[in-house]
Formats: structure tokens, C-alpha cells, sequence
């Protein structure tokens, strides 16, 4: 293995981590829809009012929860939480809105435009910035092998979870969390972090609360393991503190969680049963792996190499391995969820905290993968997928409940009918910056970040002969 020079290790690093940066981001999202709104709202009543409740505004999103006369957000309260304190520095210094000039904007009342902004605050903190570290540590924590920095990339830009970098959803971060916990419940004398991990997962997430109690799983057969349980239990504290104070404030009773009280039609039958769980069913587990519409193997092209390797591995270590047992635990759980599909998305957006997983510890199926070329050119030939939805529509792929129906194949029937209408995504910073038609955005980005891979590979040679 070839080693780089400290300056040449300095230079990669930072151009590695610049484009990180700046291609997570470089789409933001800002539109006005249900999942991000109902995050937006709570930091905008905290700043206006000082409370969490969304009562005057209760008409503006519909994914809420109703108590008595009261409505609030119905999502787990992490991603609203940490933005808060962003939005309010920034109105603090006087940026409580957004100023990009767009038609789209003129004669919006002042709520509107605050709400634009946070919406954009949140998509950085909880996806893009989730999305950026899961990438630098995923590489940071890997051994050599060849190709290294474009198949870590692009196991995380080839796949539908860079579609969701840049939006307001819990769903990174909740994914970022949940792979972290996953890791270092493998290195015992970090089972504190692997809690507070899960932990985060939790708050962010409701259904990844099934990890509080099959992660310490993996400690039962470790030395000292009632004390590295305990110490996976402090790190968890933090959920259940903040939970408690949370329900009570919004529900009035510690143990009821406030999407209980949700108050759209649809979810509200269903989460009066067993919190929206029952038995799985053949339609979910198709739909969920194989299904053209969310059959998460299209839309995550790095599960079909993990299940090459798992096909080869013995049930007794298949049992033993985190990545496995966590991975197939989440398929199963939303398998059992009454709205698999997840709403209004591209692929299946409840199995990201799985994709996140996999796609964080990837590089051990690379370090032995035996052809590189072909994972590169599957994962390049996903990227161009993704990025298609990325550049047009996002993630806004209509299901069964919506007016148009289900969209079985999102990629022919909306995807493609976008870009050959000229439907392109204005929500980028060349546009803003710039107001570059987002056609030509879209085709900069391409070319930048085929450079930017380009240049890595050759900053970055672990392999002789490269």
C-alpha cells in the first residue's frame, strides 16, 4: 500500500471534505411540503410565541397532532429541537427570512417567508450535515482498498439517500445515528456512545426505539457485560429524559407519544391500533425489496452486494453480526407498518435508516469485493438514477392516497416525463447564486462532480501500480 505524503494527505482531506460539502447541499430543499412544514412549524411558534403549539397555524401543514383544542407537529421532536437554536441566532442577528428575490415570493406574508428559511436551516443540519459525516467517517474508519474514495462516495451519492440530503426529514439523521450506534456497539468500550447514538435515533425517529432494546444484545457475550449494558443504558438516558418531558408538555402524559393524537384521517385510524403495527404481509415485503415503486434493491443498489456476501456467510455468524441483525430488524419492522410505502417519496424513505447502515459500513464489502470496475460502473449507473430525480422532482413521487394515484414506476411515469417537459429543480445554489436556468445547474453539477471524483482517485492511491 502506498502512503500519502502529509501534504498531499492535508490536500486530499480538504478536497474531500469541500466536496463533501458542497455537493450535499448544493440541493436544498425549500418547498412548502407536509413533512418538512410540520418540522418547520414548532421553530417558528417557539421564535413568534414561545411555545410549541402550531394552533394558529394549524391550516398551513397537514401532518399535526390534535389534543383537545390544541394541534402540534406530530413528528418525533429531534430535527426540531436542534434547529431552533440555529433559527433563533440567526434572527437573533437579524436573518429571520428568506431574502433570495424570486416571483414566487413577492407579496408572501412574513410567516411564509421565515417558514422558507427554517425549512432550509433544517435541511442542513439534518440531512446534508448527517449525510457529509456518515461519508468522511465511513472512509475515515476503512481500511485501503482500490477505488477507495469512489466507492465510498458513491455508495451514499449512487443510492436514493442522496436524494434526501438537503430536506428537511428526520430520516438521515435518525439513519446517521442508528449506523454510529451500530458500529460502536462493536467496540465494547464505547457502548456509552453506541446508547447516546440510539438514543438520537430514538428522538429523531419513534420505530428506532426497538434498538434500545436489541443493540445491548450484542454485549451479552462480552466481558464484563452487565457493566457495558449499564453504560449502553446511561447513554440512552437522554431519550427517555427528553421524551417524558416531551409528552407531558404536548400530550399531558409521559408515556403518549403525540403522533397518537395525529389528526389526519388516513394515519389516525391506523395508529389507533397497535400504533400502526400489525403482521407483515407479502404485498409489504415485495413492495419493500423488489417492487418497480419501492423495492428498496433499485433504489439501494449496495444491498445486492451485501447480500452476495451474506449468502456465503454461516447463520451462526449472520446472528452474531450487527449489520445484519439491525438491517433485517428495520426490513421487518416497517414490513409490519401499515404505510410501508412511507407517503409521498422516492424509494422506500422508512428503510433509510437500513440504507444508512449499509452504505456506512460498505467498505468491507469493497476491501474484498474481487471486481471493483463492476460495483463502480452499477453504482455510477445508479447515480445517474437518483440524480435524475434529484435534479427534477425530488422525492415528490405520488402514492395510493394521493389524487393522481400510485406512481408504480416513479422513474418512467414521473421522473422522465419531468425532464423531457423541462420540469428541472430551482431549489439548487446555482440557481440562487447565479439565476442559472436549473437545467444548466443540473448539467454543472454532473460535470463538477465527475471531476471531483476524477480528482480524488488521483490525490488518493492506496494500490501499487494505480
Amino acid at each position: 500500500m502506498n502512503k500519502l505524503s502529509t501534504s498531499k494527505s492535508k490536500k486530499f482531506n480538504w478536497v474531500f471534505l469541500f466536496g463533501l460539502l458542497f455537493f450535499s447541499s448544493f440541493y436544498v430543499d425549500i418547498w412548502h411540503t407536509p413533512n418538512p412544514v410540520s418540522r418547520a412549524l414548532p421553530v417558528l411558534t417557539t421564535y413568534e410565541t414561545g411555545t410549541l403549539e402550531i394552533t394558529q397555524y394549524e391550516k398551513v401543514g397537514l401532518d399535526k397532532s390534535k389534543v383537545g383544542d390544541k394541534y402540534y407537529s406530530d413528528k418525533a421532536p429531534l430535527p426540531t429541537l436542534l434547529t431552533i437554536p440555529f433559527y433563533e441566532a440567526l434572527a437573533a442577528l437579524g436573518w429571520d427570512s428568506w431574502e433570495y428575490e424570486d416571483k414566487r415570493y413577492k407579496g408572501a406574508p412574513v410567516w411564509y417567508l421565515r417558514l422558507s428559511l427554517i425549512i432550509f436551516i433544517g435541511s442542513l443540519i439534518c440531512s446534508s450535515l448527517p449525510f457529509v459525516l456518515l461519508i468522511w467517517f465511513a472512509f475515515r474508519f476503512s481500511g485501503d482498498f482500490k477505488y477507495k474514495s469512489s466507492l465510498i462516495i458513491l455508495s451514499f451519492f449512487g443510492t436514493y439517500l442522496f436524494v434526501y440530503s438537503g430536506t428537511y426529514f428526520n430520516h438521515l439523521l435518525s439513519g446517521a445515528s442508528l449506523a454510529f450506534a451500530t458500529y460502536f456497539i462493536q467496540k465494547p468500550k464505547y457502548s456509552w456512545l453506541s446508547g447516546l447514538m440510539c438514543a438520537m435515533a430514538f428522538l429523531s425517529e419513534y420505530t428506532l426505539g426497538l434498538y434500545a432494546a436489541l443493540l445491548p444484545l450484542f454485549l451479552l457475550f462480552k466481558e464484563n457485560r452487565w457493566r457495558l449494558i449499564l453504560q449502553f443504558g446511561l447513554g440512552f438516558l437522554p431519550a427517555i429524559l427528553i421524551y417524558a418531558w416531551y409528552n407531558y408538555s404536548l400530550t399531558g402524559n409521559p408515556l403518549t407519544f403525540i403522533f397518537y393524537y395525529t389528526d389526519f384521517e388516513t394515519f389516525s385510524k391506523g395508529i389507533k391500533q397497535n400504533y400502526g403495527f400489525g403482521l407483515p404481509s407479502f404485498e409489504s415485503f415485495y413492495g419493500l425489496l423488489l417492487s418497480p415503486y419501492m423495492g428498496i434493491l433499485w433504489f439501494f443498489p449496495v444491498l445486492f452486494f451485501f447480500l452476495n456476501k451474506w449468502r456465503k456467510d454461516k447463520w451462526k455468524e449472520l446472528l452474531s453480526n450487527p449489520v445484519f441483525v439491525n438491517s433485517l430488524a428495520m426490513f421487518i419492522l416497517i414490513s409490519c407498518y401499515f404505510i410501508w410505502w412511507g407517503g409521498y417519496s422516492w424509494g422506500p424513505r422508512y428503510l433509510i435508516p437500513m440504507a444508512c447502515i449499509l452504505a456506512f459500513h460498505s467498505p468491507r464489502i469493497w476491501q474484498k469485493f474481487q471486481y471493483p470496475k463492476v460495483a463502480l460502473l452499477v453504482l455510477s449507473i445508479s447515480f445517474l438514477l437518483q440524480f435524475a430525480a434529484k435534479s427534477t422532482v425530488l422525492f415528490l413521487i405520488p402514492d395510493r392516497f394521493s389524487e393522481q394515484g400510485e406512481a408504480s414506476y416513479p422513474f418512467s411515469e414521473v421522473v422522465l416525463k419531468a425532464m423531457k417537459e423541462g420540469n428541472f429543480n430551482s431549489n439548487n445554489l446555482f440557481s440562487w447564486w447565479f439565476d442559472l436556468n436549473p437545467m444548466w445547474s443540473a448539467v454543472l453539477f454532473l460535470i463538477l462532480f465527475t471531476g471531483w471524483l476524477v480528482g480524488l482517485e488521483k490525490l488518493y492511491h492506496p494500490q501499487k501500480g494505480d
